[in-house]
């Protein structure tokens, strides 16, 4: 026992003391992407095109696009603990796979069709069951509370408090206000009942998706207004909303990802308004006060504008100005978001900084999956940035420790780029381990820098 303690604690010194070997830096004179100019405020909304949906038995058409990436499993319906809910679906690549259903195993075929039957007991969902009146007095209105807002216990009265920050501690109250929950909800719904009609063909997923959807995008006096003014407000601080509160709808995308799936011509008018729902929302993120200033933040609340920008965008069929903000993020936002080691000190600095090293992750791989549909590629960029600022959180954040909250990181870095430092696959065995039980603690053995 003494053995292996001693020979932990050499590895640990090792991983403190060892730097990974990155290879040399991305040329400063390349040419970077300019960010698209910004449409004007009154420049009217073009309706944009629909997509088609294959019949059930002929091959889904190619679309126009450059690079196509290899066709993943639908697993949305199938998300596990300490996974995000938000992940990129290429809804073009699901086609193919519907067309030719051998192409998903039949175990994961029976779980999506499980996931989308359990959906028709759900909903419908709507923001405006919201016992809290937002301060613009429109029930349609989102609103959140700042999860991380106290009242300062040194006021005197405590109705009148000023709200303070505790970074790390969600203040309760938080879950009072129903729009959040309805919203992901609603989304996590449709995407069950999208996928299960993809592989199916089932009339009744139809249905009550659209059912879902009509209530939350189109019904004039349950529809959600196309806005987030009033995300994450603070109480007895403003009335408005902040730049943080943009993070609590990007849920949404998976509604953008997979709603083609559910296009009908019966469902056409439906399917129109939701774009034009969608194009409002894309131009209040461009123009409003919050979206300008979520878009010029740098730490994971701009990856996350950008994953529901680019989405939104590509879900309007503008998918050059998504391209271009893609690859304005990547050249622009990321060489402050990760140094050159592999840090990432806008997010180390946070009270549960493991967390949202790892968070910020996720935003970043969905971005690289969404750009290779986009024909842009993002895993490289900088210097595979995302691989070195995952190598960085195992061997010097954690210290060779296993975390569960970066199982799905690891395991989609992994996959992209291998395990050229042997860090991931150490990592990764740790989540078949016998002490699963008392996994976070439990140390990487043989553990090598290379």
């Amino acid at each position: 026992m003494d053995k292996l303690k001693e020979k932990i604690h050499r590895v640990s010194e090792k991983l403190e003391s060892v730097g990974i070997t990155l290879p040399p830096t991305m040329n400063p004179t390349a040419a970077k992407p300019v960010v698209p100019p910004r449409p004007s405020a009154n420049q009217p909304i073009s309706t944009p095109a629909i997509p088609s949906r294959p019949p059930a038995n002929q091959p889904a058409s190619t679309p126009p696009i450059p690079v196509r990436p290899a066709a993943e499993p639908p697993l949305q319906a199938l998300v596990a603990p300490n996974e995000p809910y938000v992940r990129f679906i290429d809804y073009e690549a699901v086609q193919q796979q519907a067309a030719d259903r051998s192409l998903l195993p039949k175990e994961k075929l029976n779980q999506l069709e499980k996931a989308a039957k359990k959906s028709l007991e759900k909903g419908p969902f709507t923001i405006t069951c919201n016992p809290h009146v937002p301060p613009s007095n429109d029930p349609r209105d989102f609103v959140s509370h700042a999860p991380y807002f106290w009242p300062d216990e040194k006021a005197a009265d405590p109705a009148t408090a000023p709200y303070v920050r505790r970074d790390g501690k969600k203040n309760p109250r938080v879950d009072e206000l129903p729009c959040q929950r309805q919203l992901e909800d609603m989304c996590s719904e449709v995407t069950n009942l999208a996928l299960g009609y993809a592989f199916t063909s089932e009339p009744r997923y139809l249905d009550h998706a659209w059912t879902l959807l009509r209530v939350f995008f189109v019904d004039e006096s349950t529809r959600m207004n196309p806005n987030v003014e009033y995300g994450q407000i603070r109480p007895n601080w403003s009335s408005s909303g902040e730049l943080t509160g943009l993070i609590g709808v990007r849920a949404l995308t998976q509604v953008t990802n997979t709603l083609p799936l559910l296009y009908t011509e019966r469902y056409r008018q439906e399917y129109l308004a939701i774009q034009q729902w969608f194009s409002a929302l894309v131009e209040w993120m461009l123009h409003s006060e919050i979206g300008r200033k979520a878009f010029s933040c740098d730490n994971n609340h701009c990856s996350y504008y950008h994953v529901q920008l680019c989405t939104y965008l590509r879900f309007i069929n503008r998918n050059e100005e998504a391209r271009g903000y893609l690859e304005a993020f990547f050249a622009q936002k990321i060489p402050g978001q990760i140094t050159a080691d592999g840090d990432q000190p806008l997010e180390a600095e946070r009270a549960d900084y493991v967390k949202y090293m790892f968070f910020n992750l996720e935003a970043l791989i969905y971005l690289a999956k969404l750009g290779e549909a986009l024909g842009f590629n993002g895993w490289e960029s900088n210097n595979q940035a995302i691989r070195r600022a995952t190598e960085y959180v195992i061997a010097h954040t954690l210290k060779g420790r296993y975390d569960a909250k970066g199982s799905y990181v690891v395991r989609t870095v992994n996959e992209h780029y291998g395990d050229p430092n042997g860090l991931f696959n150490p990592f990764l065995a740790c989540e078949t381990t016998k002490l699963k039980a008392n996994i976070r603690g439990y140390p990487f053995k043989g553990l090598e820098m290379r």
